[in-house]
């Protein structure tokens, strides 16, 4: 099998949570490990970082981590006696008290919710099967008519499309869970149900104030994101296109074009972009994936995501390797059907092209010209090979740096293989240096024509500023500094 370039985002959960089952996982061709913080406890979380953490010692290019912050997601509360069944027509209570959950009373996981909402108002729980309308109120209770009835079981999500409400985009839930994941180490932080540029300027000032700077994913399930999406995408540092409550919360028939106009938007920005939920959800139980399935996966990667993520799939599936090597075999395929040129020429027709930019762009052009068998993109903040990756090269991107924070992070983009060598004072030490590691992690071998791409003077940030191209075997010259 090629290269992989697209990634893969695998959540952990009971199905995937030891050590042997992450390998696992990590062989089948995830890329990046995914912490919810909807779920489990701090001590279950820090087992799966520290698994992570024991393979990464093992690998040339490491597994990275991202945790998805709750946000205001909204739930109902715990039905101790199992699922119930909501009839059309009948009469429920919603409150702010926790109470055991019945088909008549059912608590909520955020109070502001019996604050915010009036008489008139709608809700939809369980993805949308269910739909309530509020038609009274009481001091701490919504009461409400089942519309549209059906199963409900314990903490399943509710959604209020159609109403505005004044809960905090970062909930004091998620600041505690901020707090472990920033001293955990993790490799970025997704912030679930963002609504407008603000709850991300919110998050990264409180990052920021904790002494970090770890990159933000924002994910896109609102409505509101929707209409906002140009400033989200210009405030963070990647997308998810979190098509789940995304389509509860708008028409279902607007998502795929919504997707693919938020992916064109992320690759034009040079920020990454995953598509996430219910990419293989039959393989849940399944040992094969739908044909719709498996259309939706390569349709995303042929639009330009850079990852695809799988949710119940790994966490909880009865088969999450399995599904996982099935994603890669997906994405392998659409790979090799991809338009790299169609990308090439649309971020060539960019304005307020930089000496950076022209740098990158003339690497993909000769990378695609001489059949180059990678671009090779020392780096020290990662700014080079992710704008190399906006151009969709055909090549893979090594990218080769000394610091094993941007290293992890890097394994977020499409086509970029992230590996860690030295810290160089020349730039002869640094091209070197990133050819030995290359070599050794056997993605080149001698004879190997490449475009290596960097700046000068070495260790400054964002100046990309010179391509060689070089055959592998052959000596370095004329570059000491």
């Amino acid at each position: 099998m090629p290269l992989q370039k697209t990634k893969i985002l695998c959540t952990l959960g009971p199905a995937s949570e030891t050590f042997e089952q992450i390998s696992a996982l990590a062989e089948a061709g995830m890329s990046l490990a995914r912490i919810n913080f909807s779920h489990g406890t701090y001590e279950q979380h820090a087992a799966k970082l520290e698994a992570v953490k024991k393979l990464n010692e093992t690998r040339h290019s490491p597994i990275a981590v991202i945790t998805d912050l709750s946000g205001p997601k909204l739930r109902i509360g715990m039905i101790p006696e199992g699922p119930i069944m909501l009839e059309d027509g009948a009469t429920l209570v919603l409150t702010k008290e926790q109470v055991d959950g019945t088909a008549e009373c059912l608590s909520v996981s955020l109070p502001q919710l019996v604050d915010d909402l009036k008489v008139g108002d709608e809700l939809l729980l369980h993805d949308g099967i269910i739909l309530l309308q509020v038609i009274a109120k009481r001091p701490g209770e919504l009461v409400c008519q089942v519309v549209n009835g059906g199963p409900l079981s314990s903490r399943q999500g509710i959604n209020v499309p159609k109403t505005e409400l004044s809960i905090p985009s970062v909930t004091q839930k998620d600041r505690q869970d901020l707090e472990f994941a920033l001293s955990a180490g993790v490799d970025w932080i997704s912030l679930s149900f963002v609504r407008s540029a603000r709850d991300i300027e919110i998050l990264r000032y409180l990052i920021s104030s904790a002494g970090y700077d770890t990159p933000i994913v924002a994910k896109i399930e609102k409505a509101e994101a929707v209409e906002d999406i140009d400033a989200i995408i210009e405030a963070t540092d990647a997308v998810m296109v979190a098509r789940g409550d995304l389509g509860v919360e708008i028409p279902i028939e607007q998502v795929p074009m919504v997707q693919k106009s938020i992916i064109r938007k992320c690759v034009e920005a040079c920020k990454p972009v995953i598509t996430a939920t219910q990419m293989l959800e039959s393989m849940v139980e399944n040992l094969g994936p739908t044909r719709a399935e498996v259309t939706d996966v390569a349709n995303a990667i042929l639009d330009g995501s850079d990852a695809v993520m799988l949710a119940e799939e790994t966490a909880v599936g009865e088969h999450p390797s399995l599904a996982t090597s099935t994603m890669r075999k997906l994405a392998a395929t659409a790979e090799e059907n991809l338009a790299f040129l169609e990308f090439f020429e649309r971020a060539s027709r960019q304005p307020n092209m930089n000496t950076a930019e022209a740098v990158a762009q003339s690497a993909c052009q000769l990378a695609y010209e001489l059949d180059a068998k990678a671009i090779v993109a020392p780096t020290s903040s990662g700014l080079t090979p992710a704008r190399i990756t906006k151009y969709r090269p055909k090549s893979p991107i090594i990218a080769v740096t000394h610091n094993e924070h941007i290293q992890r992070r890097l394994q977020l983009w499409f086509g970029v293989i992230p590996l860690r060598t030295r810290p160089a004072s020349t730039v002869d030490e640094l091209l070197a240096g990133a050819l030995e590691c290359s070599v050794a992690a056997g993605l080149l071998s001698e004879g190997d024509l490449v475009i290596m791409v960097g700046g000068v003077p070495v260790g400054h940030e964002g100046a990309t500023n010179f391509l060689k191209v070089h055959v592998v075997g052959e000596q370095l010259i004329g570059h000491e500094s």
